[in-house]
């Protein structure tokens, strides 16, 4: 394989694994931010809440 071609080769395996890396970074930072904006909005439980023990 002359050296030309295989330079472009090489350049689109990595443009497409650059792309699928940052797609994959992309879900994972979604999926993270939407877990722990569920778990922020959910707000503390009444049972958990400072001074609500009914002892």
């Amino acid at each position: 394989m002359p050296a030309e071609a295989a330079g472009r080769w090489l350049r689109a395996c990595h443009r497409a694994a650059a792309s699928c890396e940052r797609a994959e970074l992309w879900v994972q930072t979604n999926n993270t931010r939407s877990a722990a904006g569920a778990a922020a909005g959910a707000g503390p439980s009444p049972a958990g809440a400072p001074g609500s023990s009914r002892t």
